[in-house]
């Protein structure tokens, strides 16, 4: 168990991890899923749940009580621009506490914690609306999930930067929030901690070699450094348009400006050959990572 998140009034957010976990709390008479879904035993199906792999429960719990949830289970296959995909399978809140802004709270819990994309399918018109006002979209354009295979879902990307931002009143624990992302998301994270130690040592070695040569420059060598700056700013413009193979998607361990975490990793090819990070949001390049030429 990780505590996630608290509210000044005394409302702790928790991600369950074991069956065993669920017997430390009472659960609060539900109503929808238990009349609408046939889901009659909530232990049942948290234990059941809490068995299988890839899944994301998040409860809220006051005075010992689970007083709402949010499941969300990691699909096996990806996205179209290989980023992976969440199902949102339910979220629920006490009706004797509903419209307080917890379900909300458990959703931007769940989407720090995802990478790539959350799919949902709104169980009515109430649903639909909540969803949408969290920038859900059921349209097809410019979606990297095929929603026409998937009737009456709706998509998110999980790293577009009104995700990210502090929610009122609630102390988020950043580091536990963390910890679950690279439980969940192992080789996603071995990438970016691959590519991050890549780039640090791109970045000491270029420090080395400017002060090594720093009394050589001539003007011609500052032409061929604008020259390669300008290839690269016409190269890469935006993720749409490196015109290189796109590598997949990658969260970064600090925002870009936008206050998007996630990236997109593009294999440039050309004057300059090497991997372009690209921001997922505002297209603008984080940073460039030079191959060498065999």
């Amino acid at each position: 168990m990780k505590e996630l998140a608290k509210s000044e009034n005394g409302i702790t957010f928790y991600r369950l991890e074991h069956p065993a976990e669920i017997d430390k709390f009472r659960i609060g008479e539900y109503v929808y899923f238990k009349k609408h879904l046939g889901m009659s035993d909530y232990v049942a199906n948290f234990k059941s749940w809490l068995r299988r792999k890839n899944i994301l429960l998040i409860v809220a719990v006051f005075k010992g009580t689970i007083i709402g949830w949010v499941m969300n289970e990691r699909w096996n296959d990806c996205s179209k621009d290989a980023g992976p995909v969440s199902v949102l399978r339910g979220i629920e809140v006490h009706p004797n506490i509903k419209r307080k802004g917890i379900g909300k709270v458990l959703f931007l819990l769940s989407s720090m914690i995802l990478v790539g994309y959350i799919i949902t399918k709104p169980v009515n018109e109430n649903a639909k609306r909540f969803f949408s006002s969290l920038r859900f979209s059921s349209t097809q354009e410019d979606s990297p999930i095929e929603l026409s295979n998937h009737p009456g879902y709706m998509a998110l990307n999980v790293g577009t930067g009104n995700l990210i931002r502090p929610i009122d009143g609630i102390t988020v624990f950043t580091k536990n929030i963390s910890q679950c992302t690279n439980e969940l998301f192992v080789d996603e994270m071995a990438e970016i901690k691959k590519e991050e130690a890549m780039r640090k040592k791109h970045v000491s070695s270029e420090n080395n070699n400017a002060c090594d040569g720093k009394n050589l420059r001539t003007g011609s060598d500052s032409n061929e450094k604008n020259s390669g700056a300008e290839e690269m700013k016409k190269t890469v413009i935006s993720g749409q348009n490196t015109g290189g193979k796109y590598l997949g998607m990658q969260k970064m361990k600090s925002p870009c400006q936008c206050g998007t975490l996630y990236a997109k990793k593009y294999l440039v090819k050309g004057g300059r050959k090497g991997i372009s990070i690209i921001c997922s949001n505002c297209k603008k390049e984080r940073y460039f990572l030079p191959l060498k030429n065999k």
